[in-house]
């Protein structure tokens, strides 16, 4: 099923996330990984809707990100960096903020090889707290921020 970034729900919660995180990350620099998947995608569109954010997104896939986050590419705060997250990060990128979302989640995946996909979820990790020790950057894990309304 293709996300409907029309539909009024979606962007209902674009203009919600970016209300609640815009004015502290304004100037700042995110590096998303998982960029292609749900969270991933609906993080960077609201970040993107904030505005002075500059935003590095990282995938498998280069064509599904053009898919998902195609809208983005000719805005200079936002840079697509194609990489596994098994794979370590140059520190020169530098980033204020990470946010490792990146997980393979197909049920064939997770009962055939479920050794492989938990390392890749760690790996991932790793390489994520790696390049924050390495730039001072500070990591946000989707469990640990909660948002409260109104």
């Amino acid at each position: 099923m293709a996300l409907d970034k029309s539909h009024p729900l979606y962007q209902e919660d674009l203009e919600y996330i970016a209300s609640v995180v815009g004015g502290s990350l304004r100037g700042k620099t995110l590096l998303i990984t998982g960029a292609t998947g749900l969270i991933g995608t609906l993080m960077i569109d609201a970040l993107m809707r904030i505005g002075n954010v500059n935003v590095i997104a990282t995938g498998r896939s280069r064509q599904k990100a053009e898919n998902r986050l195609g809208e983005h590419f000719s805005n200079p705060l936002f840079s697509f960096l194609e990489q596994d997250v098994n794979t370590r990060f140059e520190p020169s990128l530098s980033p204020d903020y990470i946010l490792p979302l990146a997980s393979n989640t197909h049920p064939l995946a997770y009962s055939k090889y479920p050794v492989e996909t938990i390392m890749a979820n760690i790996d991932g990790a790793r390489n994520a707290l790696d390049l924050a020790c390495a730039c001072n950057a500070t990591v946000l894990y989707p469990s640990s921020v909660e948002i409260y309304g109104n």
